[in-house]
């Protein structure tokens, strides 16, 4: 998307203006449709990323974000977390949605950073649980080195945590590599 449509989108966001359907699209139930409204989001985060530096881009990017808090499906959830949760699902065609409109956050520093506090996203990220295409798996790992080029985000992260670590093996491991399932770890003690 150029410059002057992403403003344009944008500013009709903020306003509840012609854009304001994409927001009911994000939270829809109805699979087609969130996928095209993903992609709608993702080229949204990319063409913001593209023309950060612009200072009529920055002053749009508050309605970018009110956006993006519209994929979560109740307050608790943060948008990272709900769009990992996706990428676990069976449906191919929503994964792929969900991996990218990651990745198109990613590239955004707020973007970046909130993606570094959502610890299913982290999981997604370090751990094989879901099945993925040959693709997606390109994806997940371009998300992850995205997620690492942010310092920031490394630093929410934790810049010497394990997890950090964990990140950086997985990058320079490459999209393929074999990555371990998670171990079952009860929430409390068990009573009889």
């Amino acid at each position: 998307c150029s410059r002057r449509g992403c403003i344009l989108v944008l500013r009709q966001t903020a306003s509840g203006g012609a854009a304001d359907p994409l927001a009911r699209l994000l939270r829809s139930s109805d699979a087609r449709a969130k996928v095209g409204a993903f992609a709608v989001a993702a080229q949204l985060c990319s063409s913001c990323a593209q023309f950060a530096a612009d200072g009529e881009v920055a002053s749009v990017q508050p309605a970018l974000r009110a956006l993006i808090a519209a994929v979560s499906p109740s307050a608790g959830t943060a948008p990272g977390d709900a769009l990992a949760a996706l990428v676990a699902l069976p449906a191919e065609e929503l994964r792929v949605a969900a991996l990218r409109l990651l990745l198109g956050l990613a590239q955004l520093e707020w973007g970046a950073l909130a993606l570094a506090r959502c610890e299913g996203l982290l999981h997604l990220l370090l751990h094989a649980e879901a099945v993925l295409t040959p693709d997606e798996l390109r994806d997940k790992h371009a998300l992850a080195s995205a997620l690492l080029k942010s310092t920031a985000a490394a630093d929410v992260i934790g810049a010497g945590a394990a997890t950090v670590r964990q990140l950086r093996e997985y990058v320079a491991a490459g999209p393929f590599a074999a990555q371990s399932k998670a171990e079952a770890r009860p929430e409390g003690p068990l009573t009889l």
